[in-house]
């Protein structure tokens, strides 16, 4: 077996021996039609019992998705910002609702977007979680404290969510297999694993010194749309550890959406 994944077995061992169970969540991001790769998504979530956050871009969302996704009981739609546009300068790093434009005029860019995504819905809808992804994991916290304005409950980015996050609080993402940088391969395994098992590992221990809050679940980050290969091996494998160990249970949005615990 590979070594990283014996060292996840192992650590949640130790959560089982504590008498504790480590929650989990799985967002995958960017989805706006159907494609082979999301049915891939699709069919390998299922075979876990994973109920997936898939964060859609409103208004970039092709009739085709509505298709796919219809009468599948474990997706959950996020949104995943409104057009996934860069507003930034071009010396400041990627954001579409980052602190470079007024906050009224996002919020209303928000609620527009979600009223036309609900127009395109076909009648039922889908599972929608108000769990708000923005663009490239950023947002101005001016915003991110006013979007139940826009019936959005909480806000998805990457990072551990601090002990001193303010209400609402967020439920973030922490581990990424993709090496951006490098032409959107595979991190690999030591390097993709470590922030799984030292977040885990925060929560298990919850020293007060350590500025990581306990009670928010381990979210694992996909992008169904660009991983290569080992990027899929390495999330059906974690994926079926967490499935498998008694110690190990997997979070729905809807649910986080309420109690992000």
């Amino acid at each position: 077996m590979n070594y990283a994944l014996v060292e996840l077995r192992c650590e949640l061992d130790r959560w089982q021996e504590a008498g504790k169970i480590a929650r989990f969540w799985w967002r995958d991001d960017d989805a706006v039609a159907a494609t082979p790769a999301l049915d891939r998504l699709i069919a390998m979530t299922a075979e876990l019992g994973v109920p997936l956050g898939l964060a859609v871009i409103p208004n970039k969302v092709e009739p085709s998705l509505f298709k796919r996704l219809s009468g599948l009981s474990h997706i959950r739609v996020l949104p995943h910002g409104a057009s996934h546009l860069n507003h930034a300068p071009s010396d400041q790093k990627k954001a579409e609702f980052g602190a470079h434009r007024p906050v009224e005029l996002m919020l209303n860019e928000i609620a527009s977007a979600l009223a036309w995504f609900g127009l395109r819905c076909p009648e039922g809808g889908l599972p929608f979680a108000p769990i708000f992804v923005p663009p490239w994991n950023r947002i101005d916290p001016a915003l991110a404290a006013r979007l139940d304005e826009a019936d959005i409950a909480r806000v998805s980015t990457f990072n551990p969510r601090s002990r001193q996050a303010p209400d609402p609080k967020p439920i973030n993402t922490h581990v990424d297999p993709i090496d951006w940088k490098h032409g959107k391969r595979f991190l690999g395994w030591e390097a993709a694993m470590a922030p799984l098992l030292a977040h885990l590992k925060a929560r298990r221990l919850d020293d007060p010194a350590v500025d990581i809050d306990p009670t928010e679940p381990t979210g694992l980050l996909s992008h169904h749309l660009v991983q290569d290969r080992a990027v899929w091996e390495f999330l059906g494998a974690v994926g079926q550890e967490i499935t498998d160990h008694k110690a190990a249970a997997w979070a729905d949005p809807l649910d986080l959406a309420k109690d992000p615990r």
